[in-house]
């Protein structure tokens, strides 16, 4: 889960998978009736598709002491984007971002719309690529280009979750 990822990254102490959707399964959502993580085809949750919603994600930092925002294109357009994305990596603040896997990981599902939180670690402008901790990946730093990382962000509406602001 990204969220344990970012609270490592900023506390030095990473929570396991399990502890995360344990911690979600017990903690009420912010946006829907019932606990914060749901199993697949739970009715009670706006996307029927289960998991965590990005506005939950905001709930669970919480918990440990970290102070978030979620950002989007048509939410708070000054806050995303790539120049936006690249501003906030050099403010040191961490970054979840609202994909689609299949562009990420070149599959042949969906692609048309979000599915997936990574945390984006970098942006190599001389290399044009986007370095990303992504839970569906076997290792860390997965790198991507620019071009991929764009194309699966905008089916979220370039949606992310920034630490350390706010408002």
């Amino acid at each position: 889960m990204s969220v344990a990822d970012v609270v490592g990254e900023i506390t030095g102490n990473q929570p396991t998978e399990q502890q995360m959707i344990t911690l979600a399964q017990n903690t009420p959502s912010g946006t829907n009736p019932g606990p914060i993580y749901a199993p697949l085809s739970d009715l009670n949750h706006n996307s029927g598709n289960g998991g965590v919603e990005m506005a939950d994600l905001v709930v669970l930092l919480d918990h440990y002491g970290i102070k978030s925002l979620i950002a989007w294109t048509k939410g708070h357009p000054e806050q995303t984007g790539m120049p936006a994305l690249q501003q906030d990596l050099t403010d040191n603040r961490k970054i979840i971002a609202w994909v689609n896997s299949a562009v990420i990981w070149n599959t042949s599902e969906q692609r048309t719309k979000a599915d997936h939180y990574l945390v984006v670690t970098g942006i190599d402008t001389n290399k044009d690529i986007v370095h990303l901790n992504d839970p569906g990946a076997d290792h860390a730093d997965e790198q991507v280009p620019t071009a991929t990382f764009a194309k699966a962000w905008k089916t979220g509406e370039e949606s992310i979750v920034i630490t350390g602001v706010t408002s």
